[in-house]
């Protein structure tokens, strides 16, 4: 792709090879719209939901605008992470799928997508606030305050994060994972799915800290530094509750019955103030 080729307009912070595994039959999903507290009335279909028109855009000048962001860089990334991410959401469960390579491919996966997301777009800004900008001939504060600048930037967080991965002193003697799968639909995505257990402060967190991931409606993988124990049918009603709690404005799911006993879980939850307990409660179980 060059800077000629007609930008894309609808870019997903989730992938739709993703949100697909989520999506029913006719491969529809249906959504509950958080800010509005409600369950939209049609199931809408993977294309049409977490995503933000532009969002990786740059604009050039007044007649040219860019999406090479978004149509090569992370494009290219998750054609490298749906060849692993498959293979975790559809094949037999043996040792031997959760090997070091499947899991690192994981752990690259989630770290695109947490620099992706719109809940973590306060971090981003943070970030670019706090740093040392070193340019010529172009007042930094200008650069801090340019959107395309701003894009760019993200951009780097991944690779920002992946070094420090590689340097950090702090790493794990083991990782202890495990993907549990049930025959119904048990599972929700929303636009930040996946639940760590503690509060992430820096970025070797994202590889370091415990984690969930739901890969699919009915396929789930968590991972800890300590032994784990079997993720119970219960445990899916946590799950599910925190992936509201978290997210910013969408949760989706093939069934329209377990979307709606999930959203009453957390407000009854929410109503009694235990919803910052749910989580916890994952990893207890798990170790």
């Amino acid at each position: 792709m060059n800077l000629n080729d007609r930008p894309s307009k609808r870019h997903h912070y989730i992938p739709k090879f993703l949100i697909k595994e989520f999506s029913n039959e006719d491969g529809l999903l249906y959504v509950y719209d958080k800010e509005k507290d409600r369950i939209l009335e049609k199931p809408r279909s993977p294309k049409s939901i977490f995503f933000e028109n532009e969002r990786n855009t740059i604009t050039i000048n007044e007649k040219e605008k860019s999406s090479l962001i978004e149509d090569v860089f992370f494009k290219k990334l998750d054609d490298t992470s749906s060849k692993y991410i498959k293979e975790l959401q559809s094949s037999k469960i043996v040792p031997e799928l959760l090997s070091d390579d499947n899991l690192a491919q994981l752990q690259f996966f989630m770290i695109n997508l947490f620099w992706r997301l719109p809940i973590t777009d306060f971090a981003t800004k943070d970030l670019i606030k706090r740093a040392k900008i070193n340019s010529t001939g172009i007042d930094p504060e200008t650069l801090r305050n340019d959107k395309g600048w701003n894009k760019i930037q993200r951009m780097g967080f991944y690779k920002e994060t992946i070094e420090q991965m590689g340097q950090s002193q702090t790493k794990r003697d083991n990782y202890y994972a495990k993907i549990a799968e049930f025959e119904d639909d048990l599972f929700l995505i929303g636009d930040y799915p996946f639940i760590f257990k503690n509060y992430l402060r820096k970025f070797t967190d994202l590889v370091e800290d415990d984690y969930c991931i739901a890969l699919s409606s009915k396929r789930i993988l968590s991972s800890s530094a300590k032994p784990l124990v079997k993720f119970t049918r219960l445990l899916s009603f946590n799950y599910n509750a925190t992936i509201i709690e978290q997210s910013k404005k969408y949760v989706a799911s093939n069934n329209l019955k377990l979307l709606q006993a999930s959203v009453e879980f957390y407000k009854k939850l929410k109503e009694k103030h235990l919803k910052y307990f749910i989580k916890n409660e994952i990893f207890e179980e798990l170790k």
